[in-house]
């Protein structure tokens, strides 16, 4: 299949709805011309953490039960320490008083 070249309307549309979504940077750069140079706004980690964060919230809020039993079902815990960290966030929650039904 033969690539058809992108407008440069069509790019600029969207960095600029990365831009606004605070997920670029620009500078208005005056040399030969006007026009922005667009960076990451982000470094690759960070944004994979709020990737992350946003789909899990979202899972969270529409699927809370079945998420959070996927989760301990698919995580390979070896780490005691983190065992012992789950437990003792759990033991907090359940402190907290059970939801009303």
């Amino acid at each position: 299949r033969a690539r058809r070249p992108v407008a440069f309307n069509t790019v600029a549309t969207i960095l600029d709805r990365l831009y606004k979504k605070k997920l670029v940077e620009r500078e208005l750069v005056r040399e030969g011309g006007i026009y922005y140079v667009y960076s990451p706004a982000l470094s690759r980690k960070e944004f994979e953490e709020l990737v992350a964060r946003n789909v899990l919230s979202g899972l969270f809020e529409s699927f809370e039960e079945p998420t959070i039993m996927f989760l301990l079902e698919n995580l390979n815990i070896n780490n005691p320490e983190v065992i012992e960290e789950i437990k003792r966030q759990l033991k907090k929650i359940k402190s907290r008083g059970e939801p009303s039904k």
